[in-house]
């Protein structure tokens, strides 16, 4: 289950800083054999200008499953680096923040945990996927794309929405402070 809020004008000129803090839920363990994209902006193109990831990242063939880093959080940029983890511990609050400047086409990550305040984890970095004509949703809610099955044809291994193997999702994430604002973190 996933929520998504459409971009504004508001939402998408100038500085906007994403914010979004999530916990384990102990009483619904995620499966670290799948990816979880659990924050994210999707452009109408499909792509993300940012995205939060757990898990194993979904791969075609499915490789070694779980990953190394399948307990860690991962900041992904547009073309799906991982600029930032952090181990996904249970008890934490995990703050995020993620300063979008639609103008000048960059972006920074922030992190703290529980009560502490944000601090900066990235430089200022450039972001493509952020320009002027963005018109998209920013999502969070747990995404579980597929495993990989491999008794079907190569079109339907690449059609990640209609095939694949998936369980039950029984799976959960604590969310709070889930909010936008606009001007750059002070």
């Amino acid at each position: 289950m996933e929520n998504a809020t459409a971009l504004n004008e508001e939402m998408d000129t100038g500085v906007s800083v994403f914010h979004f803090s999530i916990k384990a839920d102990e009483s619904h363990p995620l499966n670290y054999t799948h990816e979880y994209q659990v924050v994210f902006i999707e452009p109408t193109d499909g792509s993300h200008v940012f995205g939060l990831q757990l898990g194993s990242p979904f791969t075609n063939p499915t490789g070694v499953v779980p990953a190394p880093n399948a307990t860690s959080f991962k900041v992904l940029d547009h073309d799906l680096n991982i600029l930032f983890t952090i181990l996904f511990t249970s008890k934490t609050w995990h703050n995020f923040a993620v300063q979008v400047d639609w103008g000048n086409l960059t972006f920074q990550v922030f992190y703290s945990t529980n009560e502490a305040p944000l601090d900066a984890v990235t430089d200022v970095m450039p972001n493509d996927s952020a320009g002027a004509d963005i018109v998209g949703d920013f999502h969070f809610g747990i995404l579980k794309p597929p495993l990989v099955n491999p008794l079907d044809s190569p079109a339907q291994q690449a059609d990640v929405v209609h095939y694949g193997l998936q369980e039950g999702s029984l799976e959960g994430l604590l969310y709070s402070s889930v909010f936008m604002e606009t001007g750059p973190l002070e």
